[in-house]
């Protein structure tokens, strides 16, 4: 659950603005407070890419067999493989997701570990380096929320609009309240 905190069209001086954050997680009826940060955010045609076979329709392999291509670029041999990035064996493929160890690309803005957690981390159809917006045409993450103020994500657009469609998925990173 989360929360608007402003909205700004775009002017001659800026891109189109949008702030939020998120606030608390409800999990069977219980409601507990949470604090995040955005690592990356793809659009629905990215999320929809990910979980598509990579090559052609894969003939007679189902959807636990696939080979796939995690948003940012990451490749999943699913049905008993690993999880690639480049040469490198970077995770594990799991039931709707990946189990990753966390990395960045040199010169992106996002961190790997936190607080020296190496562990394998769930990041669904998001790539172990994934960073930044994918399938959203200039759009920047400005602020991902991970300095003050903790927890507001702000995001620009240098078009009129921001148009994040439902079915956009985000990779957020929950911090210590």
């Amino acid at each position: 659950m989360g929360h608007i905190m402003d909205v700004s069209p775009a002017s001659a001086n800026s891109g189109a603005r949008i702030s939020f954050s998120f606030d608390a997680i409800e999990f069977a009826g219980r409601k507990a407070p949470i604090s995040t940060n955005l690592r990356a955010i793809a659009s629905l045609r990215e999320i929809e890419d990910a979980q598509d076979p990579a090559w052609g329709t894969d003939r007679g392999t189902g959807p636990n067999a696939y080979t796939t291509v995690q948003v940012g670029g990451d490749v999943v041999y699913r049905g008993g493989g690993h999880v690639i990035s480049g040469h490198t064996v970077v995770g594990e493929p799991v039931a709707n997701g990946v189990l990753v160890r966390v990395s960045n690309r040199a010169g992106e803005p996002c961190r790997t570990d936190v607080d020296g957690n190496e562990w394998l981390q769930a990041l669904w159809l998001f790539s172990s380096d994934a960073c930044g917006a994918y399938g959203f045409p200039g759009m920047k993450i400005v602020h991902a929320g991970r300095t003050n103020p903790i927890g507001e994500i702000i995001l620009e657009s240098p078009h009129r609009e921001i148009d994040i469609r439902s079915g956009s998925g985000m990779l957020l990173r929950v911090d210590r309240r």
